[in-house]
């Protein structure tokens, strides 16, 4: 699987990244068994996978994975007819290392695999035009990475020069992020985009009651 990645990556350098022979490739190799069974393994094996959305549906038993390798396949053919429809995330209140509470989005078992298998032919390609200074929510990097590269760049200035480190947080980025702006310049074909864009829509419902979060701005 590494290679056909690697092939992808290849492909998207020589041809760019939104070119219909990359898209079209991104799309197949999604639809392919060993995607698919990477991504419900990958997914089944994290700690998360035993905390149930809101279909109160989790993997537990080898026959509801099998069903599941085959349920992507059938998902990602829907999406190609715009059929697909998403589910909202059950938002559940934890708390922080501070005692404050933050809240955490649980998707539906069914998007959680379609994630999985989404990122499996989307991360490779935004690795390869992603910055090297950026560390945070990115395969293989921590903020071990971000202390070590900090420390680097200040051994190699001039002790004449001013040495400032910033620390700041964009408030409600994630919340407030646009739509639009991100749907035109993801690297996904059509019928991702189309998986994604109800992802982005789909709101949230509180635990334990039925209060619809609307997380549907069009910016």
């Amino acid at each position: 699987m590494l290679k056909k990645q690697k092939d992808l990556v290849k492909l998207a350098g020589t041809l760019g990244t939104k070119h219909p022979t990359v898209l079209a490739k991104q799309n197949m190799l999604a639809k392919t068994l060993e995607f698919r069974l990477l991504a419900v393994y990958q997914t089944s094996q994290n700690s998360g996978s035993k905390n149930p959305a809101i279909d109160n549906y989790i993997l537990s038993t080898p026959e509801k994975k099998i069903a599941m390798v085959e349920n992507l396949k059938t998902l990602l053919i829907q999406a190609e007819k715009g059929v697909f429809k998403t589910s909202p995330v059950k938002r559940v209140m934890i708390p922080k290392e501070n005692g404050k509470l933050k809240t955490i989005g649980i998707p539906t078992i069914q998007d959680r695999m379609l994630q999985a298998v989404i990122n499996l032919v989307l991360e490779p390609i935004v690795e390869m035009n992603s910055d090297p200074n950026s560390y945070g929510l990115r395969k293989y990097r921590g903020k071990k990475n971000a202390i070590a590269a900090v420390r680097i760049n200040i051994s190699l200035q001039s002790r004449h020069k001013s040495k400032w480190i910033l620390d700041a947080d964009i408030k409600s980025f994630f919340e407030k992020i646009d739509h639009n702006w991100l749907l035109s310049n993801i690297p996904l074909c059509e019928s991702h985009k189309f998986i994604l864009k109800g992802w982005l829509k789909a709101g949230g419902v509180l635990e334990n009651t039925n209060i619809k979060i609307d997380e549907s701005h069009e910016g």
